[in-house]
């Protein structure tokens, strides 16, 4: 190991497979965004984690206890490395401390993991920062987490992401010729309570996920949406694929008593669907609830109303343009 060295990892979002993810062989749409968590680390004589993010301290005990306890198990050693281990994820939260929606956790889950990793005489495999990574964040998470954060940060980009015990994910092209923000919600959505209002109704059917309609629905959309991006298909038919699954959220969030309406400004048309200009702009709530909007337009696809609407809420900083992290987990050399 250097002296000292510096690694970082991208925030990640979902972008559709609300609760789909969390089903064995579930499809899911993520992007790497936010920004960037950055490890420090250092030789020491003993073992130290520490993380902070912008003007307030974590220490995140639960976390990192579940790091450490997951690392033994991966790599069957009794002892912790000794190593200075820091880490920062202060760009996924805004100026007031309060989180964004990027995926904090798992970023600082992973480069945690990374640095045990590297401070490791013998150099663990990235298969092993993986389990390590996805084992803790997981466990951290009272046994619920898909995953799809974890991979998500360590690959960067778009990726379509296929959940289960050991959890895999292709890339796809995210389309470029469209203008994304990510809109803050009225209130946070507990997504513990969330995953439970959706494993009771899990459990009212027998059939495999695939064999449920609506989450069938979802999953087809889903694979239809990652190929036609891939294929650089026309924005209309972008935006038609992401509000049928802004629909079908909607209706999942009904079925479940956890409202997935997208929330808009005022100036936002709404009708018995969620809002939807169609081959010009369309909005959809993201994660377990109606915490966080995403709004994708064409370049000008906006009203001249909506886009004073947008750049308001830029400014309160309750949204923020999506820009695309393309770099997964990384060396960034010595500071």
């Amino acid at each position: 190991m250097r002296e000292r060295q510096l690694w970082s990892a991208p925030g990640s979002i979902l972008i559709a497979g609300e609760f789909l993810v969390s089903e064995e062989g579930g499809l899911g749409l993520s992007v790497a965004s936010g920004g960037r968590g950055i490890l420090r680390l250092a030789r020491s004589s003993s073992l130290e984690m520490r993380g902070f993010c912008k003007k307030q301290p974590q220490f995140d005990s639960s976390l990192q206890s579940a790091i450490k306890k997951h690392y033994k198990s991966v790599t069957g050693r009794d002892t912790l490395p000794r190593a200075q281990i820091f880490v920062d994820t202060g760009d996924f939260f805004d100026a007031r401390g309060r989180k964004i929606g990027y995926s904090s956790s798992a970023s600082a889950a992973l480069l945690y993991a990374v640095g045990l990793a590297e401070a490791d005489d013998y150099h663990r495999s990235g298969d092993d920062i993986v389990r390590i990574a996805l084992g803790a964040h997981r466990a951290w998470q009272g046994g619920r987490g898909s995953g799809y954060d974890i991979l998500s940060s360590i690959a960067g980009g778009a990726n379509l992401f296929i959940g289960g015990l050991t959890p895999t994910h292709d890339t796809f092209s995210w389309p470029t010729q469209l203008d994304a923000w990510i809109i803050r919600g009225a209130k946070p959505v507990n997504s513990a309570f969330a995953m439970e209002r959706y494993e009771r109704w899990r459990n009212r059917f027998n059939n495999a996920p695939e064999e449920i309609p609506i989450l069938l629905e979802m999953a087809v959309v889903i694979r239809e949406l990652a190929d036609s991006c891939s294929r650089r298909a026309e924005a209309s038919t972008l935006l038609d694929s992401i509000h049928h699954l802004s629909c079908l959220g909607v209706q999942l969030g009904r079925e479940l008593d956890v409202p997935a309406w997208p929330i808009l400004p005022e100036v936002f048309s709404s009708n018995s669907q969620p809002w939807y200009s169609p081959g010009r702009s369309v909005a959809k709530s993201l994660g377990a609830g109606d915490e966080i909007t995403l709004l994708l337009a064409l370049p000008g696809g906006l009203s001249q109303q909506e886009s004073q609407a947008i750049n308001q809420l830029i400014k309160e900083g309750k949204a923020a343009p999506l820009q695309l992290e393309t770099d997964g987990l990384r060396r960034e050399g010595e500071d």
